[in-house]
C-alpha cells in the first residue's frame, strides 16, 4: 500500500514519521501542526490465525520457519508481546488504530481477506485510482493456514488475539 500511495495525489506525513508500519498515535503525535481529523485515515487487518502463519513463513529478516517448528513458534507468540514485523508496543492489530483509551481514531479498517474490494473503497474515499501491486508475496505459504494448526495451537492464537477476533469478527475457518 505504501508503494501504491507514493503519488503526487496523496498528502504524505512528515519525513520523521514515515515508515512502513505506523500507528495512528504516531501519526497524530508526529503531525502536531495538522489536524488529522481533516484527513481520511485507514488501515488493514488480517485474520489472526492466517497472520501468524504468514509471520512464521515470512521472508523478511526474522523468519522463523528455519529456526523452530510451527508449534514452537506459536508457543513463542503466546509469551511474546511483540508480534509485529517491526518492534512496537502493539499486541493486537486494533492497537494500531486506537488511542490510549481504546478509541478507534481511523475512518476505515479494511480486511486483508477483502483486499481488492476494501482497497477500491479507500481509493474512492481518496479520490484516486491506483492499482495495488502485490510486492511481497510469501512463496512459503503453500498450504492453507488452517492446515498448520492443531487444536492446541488454534486455541493459543484464539486466546492471544481474542480482542482482534471479537472486534473484527474473525473465525478460524474464515
Amino acid at each position: 500500500m505504501a508503494r501504491a500511495l507514493k503519488s503526487d495525489h496523496v498528502i504524505k506525513p512528515p519525513e520523521d514519521i514515515r515508515k512502513p508500519h505506523i500507528s495512528i498515535l504516531e501519526i497524530r503525535d508526529g503531525m502536531k501542526d495538522i489536524r488529522i481529523e481533516d484527513f481520511f485515515k485507514f488501515g488493514f487487518v488480517r485474520n489472526p490465525w492466517d497472520r501468524v502463519v504468514s509471520l512464521y513463513n515470512r521472508t523478511e529478516g526474522r523468519q522463523m520457519r528455519d529456526k523452530m517448528t510451527f508449534d514452537e513458534f506459536v508457543a513463542w507468540i503466546q509469551n511474546n508481546s511483540d508480534t509485529s514485523i517491526f518492534t512496537s508496543r502493539h499486541k493486537h492489530q486494533l492497537d494500531w488504530f486506537s488511542d490510549e483509551n481504546g478509541e478507534v481514531l481511523v475512518d476505515f479498517i479494511g480486511k486483508f481477506e477483502h483486499l481488492e474490494r476494501d482497497w477500491k473503497y479507500v481509493c474512492e474515499q481518496l479520490g484516486i485510482s491506483i492499482d495495488l501491486p502485490h510486492i511481497r508475496k510469501n512463496a512459503q505459504n503453500t498450504q492453507h493456514y488452517t492446515e498448520y494448526y492443531s487444536d492446541k495451537t488454534k486455541a493459543i492464537i484464539e486466546q492471544k488475539f481474542r480482542l482482534d477476533i471479537e472486534y473484527f469478527g474473525y473465525s478460524f475457518c474464515e
